[in-house]
C-alpha cells in the first residue's frame, strides 16, 4: 500500500494489522522509506512498528525497526523521549528473545537499548540475567554492578548477585546485596531465604533461623525454606542476629 501524501501513526498501524489479518501472505509491516532531509516524526511511528511486530511475534522483523529507531534516538534535533521510548522498546524486544531462549539475539537488544540510554538500569539487569543464562557469570556480575551503580534499588541485580557471591563464598557481599532486597521486597519469600543462608554461612543462626521463618510465613509451601529451617534443627550454634 503507497500513500499519496502524509499519513497519521494510527492509520498506519491499523492498514498493517488489516493487512496482515486479512490477507493469507507473510506478515504485512509499515515502511519508512529513504529519507534525504533531517527527518521529523520518523522515530516514533518506527517505535511503534517495532512494538507492534513484538507484540506479534514477529520478532526478527521488529529488530530492524528497533535498530532503526536507535539510530534516529542518536540523531541531533530529534524529541528527547524519543530515546526513553526507543531504549523501552529494546527493552521489550530483549524480554521476548529471552522468553524464547534465544539468549544471544536477547543479549544484543540488551545492549542496544544500553547504547541508547545509558541510564536505563532494567536493561543491563537484564543483559546480566541473559548473560548468566548463557554461563558467564564473572560478566553477569559485572552487568548487575553496574545496574546497581545506576539504580540501587534493582531487586533482581540484587537476588542474583547475591547469589552469585554467596556461591563464590563471598559471603559478606551477598549478605549487603540480599539485605538490600528484602529492604526492596519485604514480601520476596526468595530474598529472605537466600539471606537465610548467607547469614548461615556466617554462623548467624538466629538471625538465618528469622528469615527462614519469614520465607515460610510469606509462602508455605516454599521448600527450599523449610529444608534450610529443617536442616537447622540438627546439631549447631546458635550465633548472632539478622
Amino acid at each position: 500500500m503507497i500513500y499519496k501524501g502524509p499519513v497519521s501513526v494510527d492509520r498506519l498501524l491499523a492498514d498493517v494489522a488489516l493487512m496482515t489479518d486479512s490477507l493469507d501472505v507473510d506478515p504485512a509491516v509499515a515502511f519508512p522509506g529513504r529519507w534525504f532531509l533531517r527527518p521529523h516524526g520518523l522515530g516514533n511511528v518506527v517505535v511503534r512498528v517495532a512494538d507492534r511486530l513484538v507484540r506479534r511475534g514477529h520478532l526478527a522483523a521488529a529488530t530492524s525497526y528497533a535498530e532503526l529507531a536507535a539510530d534516529l534516538a542518536k540523531r541531533n534535533g530529534n524529541p528527547f523521549d524519543l530515546t526513553h521510548k526507543t531504549a523501552s522498546a529494546l527493552v521489550d524486544l530483549g524480554n521476548a528473545w529471552d522468553n524464547q531462549r534465544r539468549f544471544s539475539e536477547a543479549a544484543t537488544a540488551y545492549r542496544m537499548a544500553h547504547r541508547v540510554d545509558p541510564t536505563d538500569a532494567a536493561a543491563v539487569t537484564n543483559l546480566g540475567n541473559v548473560t548468566l543464562s548463557l554461563g558467564d557469570e564473572q560478566s553477569a556480575a559485572r552487568h548487575y554492578r553496574h545496574a546497581i551503580d545506576l539504580d540501587p534499588n534493582q531487586l533482581q541485580a540484587r537476588m542474583n548477585l547475591g547469589s552469585i557471591c554467596l556461591q563464590e563464598q563471598r559471603i559478606f557481599e551477598a549478605v549487603q546485596h540480599l539485605k538490600a532486597a528484602v529492604r526492596i521486597n519485604p514480601g520476596f519469600p526468595q530474598a529472605h531465604n537466600l539471606l537465610g543462608r548467607a547469614l548461615l554461612k556466617q554462623g548467624r543462626t538466629s538471625g538465618a533461623r528469622l528469615h527462614f521463618q519469614r520465607a515460610i510465613e510469606l509462602d508455605p509451601d516454599y521448600q527450599d525454606a523449610r529444608d534450610s529451617l529443617r536442616d537447622m534443627d540438627g546439631p549447631g550454634v546458635e550465633g548472632g542476629g539478622s
